[in-house]
């Protein structure tokens, strides 16, 4: 999706300059498109995941949504909202 509103016919849409970040963000880091299977990278490439990510936790959300991201079939999570968090805190 970010890949069509980065495209220069969509420059007067909102997700424009956005998506144009994103995608410049990804061109640094291929293995965030292709895939990878070396967990470490996670670690590696935090800022570049969390960029990508932003718009799944939103700011305004972070105190009522209850959510985390993970790698598929593994017990590691590497980005909460502040609500899972707090809870995961106080449990």
């Amino acid at each position: 999706m970010y890949e069509k509103y980065a495209n220069d016919s969509y420059e007067k849409h909102p997700l424009h300059t956005f998506a144009k970040q994103l995608k410049a963000e990804v061109i640094k880091h291929p293995e965030l498109i292709e895939g990878f299977s070396d967990v470490t990278l996670v670690n590696k490439l935090k800022e570049s995941i969390n960029i990508l990510l932003d718009p799944l936790f939103p700011e305004a959300l972070q105190l009522n949504e209850i959510k985390a991201a993970s790698i598929p079939f593994s017990f590691t999570t590497f980005k909460f909202s502040d609500r899972f968090q707090n809870i995961v805190l106080n449990a």
